[in-house]
């Protein structure tokens, strides 16, 4: 369980991940060193992690999938973390149903996207199958960007690797930087600024909310009468529990993310999806671990 202490760190690094500690202190009324200690203890404990969020369509990142694997039991862990390895690989969760993992990828192009398919997959042991579903559209996505920022941002080689560097661990230094770039910690500073401001990146502390509070996940995958489909899509929106819709060019006409309280309150989502007038047919994945991902739920500051 949280304390109140704890609530106010977190709810703090999500709105401002690299705020120093001695701000920290200030904003959430306590010592700096009960603050560092304090922000460790919840990193060590995996409640919340302050990572760079890459914003992939001012990377300009066209090409976006959701691959779904079929895997032996024993190997699935091992699939995940392989995968873990790749930037372009933001999301890897574990599920209940017909698949055992889904994985969102999002690529430059799509022939980059192609490659990791023909390459990467091939070489991991225990997957039985591979579904991947090529996304068309992102039509909501409540915890991340969005397609409206602008125009891609030119970036070279040091911008992507110190974006790696802080997807990773969005509390390095400067001078950390700087050290494993060999460059200045000058340098570093403004080009993290410029990333920041052209809103390439935001470094936020993420929540893993379903260890802090009761909560079940799910994707529906789901066939629409395509006449009926912007409507569809525009219900989804308006929908609380859907934190993610995206229409897909093959296999589905939509793919959605959806949280709840419970398992009984997801199954009464799922119900209400499919009476949608439009809704052909849907198949619900539960969502078991969570293995990797940038973007995720926040936590709301308590009244």
């Amino acid at each position: 369980m949280l304390n109140g202490l704890d609530r106010r760190l977190i709810v703090a690094l999500q709105n401002e991940g690299r705020v120093t500690n001695v701000e920290l202190a200030k904003r959430v009324g306590s010592h700096v060193s009960t603050v560092k200690k304090k922000v460790n203890q919840l990193e060590d404990r995996g409640l919340v992690k302050v990572r760079a969020l890459p914003n992939p369509f001012k990377l300009g990142y066209k090409a976006h999938a959701l691959i779904a694997i079929k895997a032996d039991s024993l190997s699935i862990d091992n699939i995940c973390e392989s995968l873990g390895t790749y930037f372009h690989v933001n999301l890897i969760v574990t599920t209940f149903g017909r698949y055992d993992i889904l994985a969102m990828t999002y690529y430059p192009t799509w022939e980059d996207l192609l490659t990791m398919l023909s390459t990467v997959l091939p070489g991991l042991d225990g997957i039985k199958l591979v579904d991947t579903f090529m996304v068309k559209e992102i039509t909501k996505r409540q915890y991340s960007f969005s397609g409206a920022e602008g125009e891609p941002v030119k970036i070279d080689e040091i911008d992507q690797t110190l974006i790696e560097m802080l997807t990773k661990d969005g509390r390095l230094t400067y001078r950390q930087l700087a050290q494993k770039l060999e460059i200045s910690p000058a340098t570093c500073l403004r080009r993290v600024s410029r990333l920041l401001e052209e809103k390439v990146i935001e470094i936020r502390g993420v929540p893993y909310m379903s260890k802090i509070e009761s909560v079940s996940n799910a994707f529906m995958f789901l066939q629409v009468d395509p006449q009926k489909l912007e409507t569809v899509c525009d219900v989804i929106g308006g929908c609380e529990e859907a934190f993610l819709c995206m229409t897909m060019i093959n296999g589905y006409s939509l793919v959605i993310g959806l949280h709840a309280e419970n398992t009984e309150n997801l199954f009464g989502i799922k119900k209400k999806i499919l009476s949608l007038e439009g809704v052909i047919e849907g198949e619900i994945i539960v969502r078991a671990e969570i293995k990797k991902r940038y973007y995720g739920g926040f936590l709301k500051k308590q009244e």
